[in-house]
């Protein structure tokens, strides 16, 4: 599985991290995905080989980093090293690095992928834990990530709070914070994928104990081990990873905030509607007529002038699935979806819904959202996608992942398919593809 581009309008820089007497590598980048939404992409070629006494000893060294955590029963993540990284986003003061550790007990392998990384001054370390019982061939996967607190932010804050005029005196300053500033402040949502080849993306929980630390599901891990893999090397059975993760903070001052959920409050629980949009199998949702109005031109133009829609306050939506149609009234109402786009069978259905009524900030959403789901897998796909939808950015990025990952874009069935339905898309692939090839002759 080939590891996800970066998008060439996203201004960020993979990290590659080799320590010293250490052959492990690990590649990690963070993008700001829009105001309050970041994707931190992260792969490791392999996971190292450590016994329990260097695990414990290791931890014992992390004190360069402390947890946020207050209880002490909640399990942080082992920290093997932590070190200063580099900004690799959009945003001044975020940056990655990552190591792989691999754990054997008495009567389970155990498989962790760590990464610690900076999203605008805040530090966070991610985890990937796979567990495997030699008396089964069950491999248990968990994720977790943890909000954690460095000595340099700690002697900050003790700064502010014991300068000239005390906390008083810094939350009367006349200075203006940063707009998209997420320092200290904590995600509202945050959701993952591994290797590109889950069929559901796993949210992360914030934990019953703590409120600076998250954890999934115990999910099926058997795609990160080789079954019938036999080596002197303890690592080769455990496959390269990847994972896209990300992290959504709320933007909206309180007042702002307590504004757009009184709205979308009206359309969840369907208070005073004035219009109803009817679907297949008499399923309906209500809304509003001066806020749809207010969001997009189409329905301006549908109520504002003498026709039927105007007349009888129904709707009848014909080709949008309901599920769609929902998510698209819940971000006219609060500028946000009901829930994350977390795969592109979403995503591209509410592109189509977005352009169709002209919410042009949902559909750049969606876009922003595509552009962190290009794979070998389904590059072909999003290429027609983009081509027929006339999303020029998002093609020109696959255009540019295929070139470099033609060898493998190439044996697909789907590029048979390519040759046959769309010449033209194949025939500018295939070029990039040899020019690409003519740099190393």
């Amino acid at each position: 599985m080939a590891f996800c581009t970066v998008p060439a309008s996203v201004v960020s820089l993979p990290t590659i991290r080799r320590e010293e007497n250490d052959n492990r590598e690990v590649e990690v980048c963070v993008e700001r995905i829009r105001s309050g939404l970041y994707c931190m992409h992260s792969k490791w070629e392999k996971p190292q080989c450590k016994s329990n006494d260097d695990s414990i000893a290791a931890s014992q060294k992390s004190d360069e980093i402390t947890p946020f955590t207050l209880v002490d029963s909640v399990v942080q993540p082992q920290l093997s090293s932590v070190a200063a990284v580099d900004p690799v986003s959009s945003t001044q003061g975020n940056g990655a690095n990552g190591t792989a550790d691999k754990i054997f007990g008495a009567h389970h392998q155990q498989a962790d992928y760590v990464v610690d990384f900076v999203i605008d001054g805040q530090s966070y370390v991610f985890k990937a834990s796979f567990t495997k019982s030699t008396t089964t061939t069950k491999i248990v996967g968990l994720l977790t990530l943890s909000q954690v607190e460095t000595k340099s932010s700690k002697a900050s804050t003790a700064e502010e709070s014991i300068g000239e005029g005390g906390k008083d005196a810094v939350n009367l300053s006349n200075e203006t914070p940063e707009e998209d500033s997420t320092h200290h402040q904590l995600p509202s949502a945050i959701w993952a994928n591994l290797n590109g080849a889950m069929t559901k993306i796993l949210p992360l929980n914030k934990s019953l104990n703590s409120d600076h630390h998250w954890e999934s599901a115990n999910f099926d891990g058997s795609f990160t081990y080789f079954e019938r893999l036999f080596s002197v090397d303890e690592w080769k059975p455990w496959k390269p990873l990847t994972c896209l993760l990300w992290i959504e903070f709320e933007t909206f001052s309180g007042g702002e905030k307590n504004v757009l959920k009184k709205l979308a409050d009206m359309y969840v629980h369907q208070k005073h509607c004035d219009v109803q949009f009817t679907f297949k199998g008499d399923e309906r949702v209500g809304g509003h007529v001066n806020i749809l109005v207010a969001r997009s031109p189409v329905f301006a133009a549908m109520f504002e002038h003498d026709m039927k829609e105007a007349a009888t306050g129904v709707v009848a939506i014909v080709d949008v699935q309901p599920d769609i149609f929902k998510q698209l009234l819940h971000y006219i109402y609060s500028g946000r979806l009901l829930t994350p786009l977390t795969e592109e069978a979403t995503a591209q259905p509410l592109f189509v819904a977005a352009d169709k009524y002209d919410i042009g900030d949902l559909k750049e959403e969606c876009v922003r959202f595509l552009l962190t789901c290009v794979r070998v897998d389904n590059a072909i796909n999003l290429l027609v996608w983009a081509h027929l939808h006339s999303v020029d950015e998002l093609q020109q990025t696959v255009v540019s992942f295929m070139t470099l990952q033609g060898k493998e874009v190439c044996h697909l069935k789907e590029w048979e398919d390519l040759t046959k339905n769309y010449p033209d898309l194949c025939v500018l692939v295939t070029r990039r593809i040899i020019d690409r090839m003519c740099l190393f002759i």
